[in-house]
């Protein structure tokens, strides 16, 4: 799971918390013809996992997605989910600056933001719990996680 975890302490005495799904990227090296947050891991979208880690874990105001508009249609779930959308970038971090760009104009009073991979099917709902919980009385805290446990193609025993 990559999570990255910002917080800014700004002492109003409302905020907001956002977690945001990064669902950019294309996923050349995967190799299928669609993103790989697209594809079936048990006949579910890959991205849907990590939209029920989100919703479950009930620590966001709202759920920004960052995606190409195109690519919505491939999961219903996301398409019908009420969430946010912020459109990818060319790049990584033109995506991260398009979701901030549009919290920034629309929920300005965010105060804490949880960033998750949408290629990241094992993130748990008590994971962002934890996660959210653990920062709620830090301020300025930035935290990355590797990419552990992304999903993979496996060929013939082969992880590809």
């Amino acid at each position: 799971m990559i999570q990255i975890i910002v917080s800014t302490n700004n002492n109003q005495s409302t905020f907001m918390n956002i977690i945001i799904i990064m669902s950019g990227g294309v996923g050349n090296r995967f190799g299928a013809n669609i993103p790989k947050q697209y594809c079936l891991l048990n006949g579910r979208p890959v991205i849907d996992y990590v939209i029920d880690a989100a919703k479950g874990s009930k620590v966001a105001d709202k759920v920004v997605v960052v995606c190409d508009p195109s690519c919505i249609d491939y999961s219903e779930y996301l398409k019908n989910s009420g969430f946010d959308f912020a459109v990818n970038g060319k790049e990584r971090l033109d995506s991260l600056k398009s979701a901030f760009d549009h919290i920034q104009a629309n929920y300005p009073d965010c105060e804490r933001i949880i960033i998750l991979d949408a290629v990241a099917p094992f993130v748990t709902s008590e994971g962002v719990q934890v996660t959210m919980h653990n920062i709620s009385d830090v301020k300025d805290i930035f935290i990355a996680e590797g990419d552990y446990d992304t999903y993979r193609e496996v060929k013939n025993t082969l992880v590809v």
